[in-house]
């Protein structure tokens, strides 16, 4: 069981399975070289940029989670994921930025209320069904039909940084639990001590209280 040690919390396990996506989605960038280029090489850049815009910001917000800024700072976070991604189909001309998305809605329950999260959610999965409409390998039943499964994989996405969240809360609700009863132990153990250093000093005035007294009646004898 090493692989679920505290070296492998479920923030750390989204941050890296999260990198690992954006990695897989960089293929195609990567392999431009080796087939026919059928974008221009303006709408490459503009493909790089918003790659890496999406990884920068991606990077920047898992390195500390769940995400405690300001509620404009955690929306504009997510517009920047989320437009990135879209800018993604738009450019490239592909539903390739539907993996992106894939990534934020992993990563929103770690950032937004999950109500929110979760309209979010259903909102760009929404845009991305309008972007590959206007793509022209796709119909709009074609559109409508890609956007339907990404859907249904952010769901699960979703539910899963849910659970990775509620798992994340328990675990420092644990911890703040077994740091307060070790408290409260170091505690006890000292009134422990303390009561019977009590005790000892008690039986030492008494046995030389006792002693005392005896001493002095056998002066006033022996007086």
């Amino acid at each position: 069981m090493e692989f679920l040690n505290d070296r492998n919390r479920p923030i750390d396990l989204l941050r890296y399975a999260g990198l690992f996506a954006w990695l897989c989605a960089s293929v195609p960038l990567l392999l431009r070289f080796w087939y026919a280029e059928p974008l221009g090489t303006e709408q490459y850049m503009a493909w790089w940029i918003l790659h890496l815009v999406f990884g920068f910001t991606y990077w920047n917000q898992v390195r500390s989670l769940p995400v405690r800024t300001s509620l404009p700072h955690r929306l504009l976070i997510v517009s920047v994921l989320t437009v990135s991604a879209l800018g993604v189909c738009l450019v490239a001309q592909t539903s390739l930025g539907g993996l992106l998305l894939l990534i934020v809605a992993g990563l929103l329950p770690w950032i937004l209320p999950v109500a929110m999260a979760l309209a979010w959610l259903i909102g760009q999965n929404v845009l991305l069904v309008m972007v590959l409409d206007r793509i022209t390998e796709f119909s709009l039943s074609d559109a409508m039909t890609t956007g339907g499964l990404f859907l249904a994989i952010s769901l699960f996405a979703f539910m899963s940084g849910v659970v990775a969240l509620r798992q994340n809360m328990a675990r420092d609700e644990l911890r703040k639990v077994n740091s307060e009863l070790r408290a409260t132990q170091a505690l006890l153990a000292d009134n422990t001590r303390i009561a019977e250093r009590v005790r000892i000093a008690r039986e030492l005035h008494d046995l030389v209280g006792h002693h005392l007294t005896a001493l002095t009646l056998n002066l006033e004898v022996a007086t």
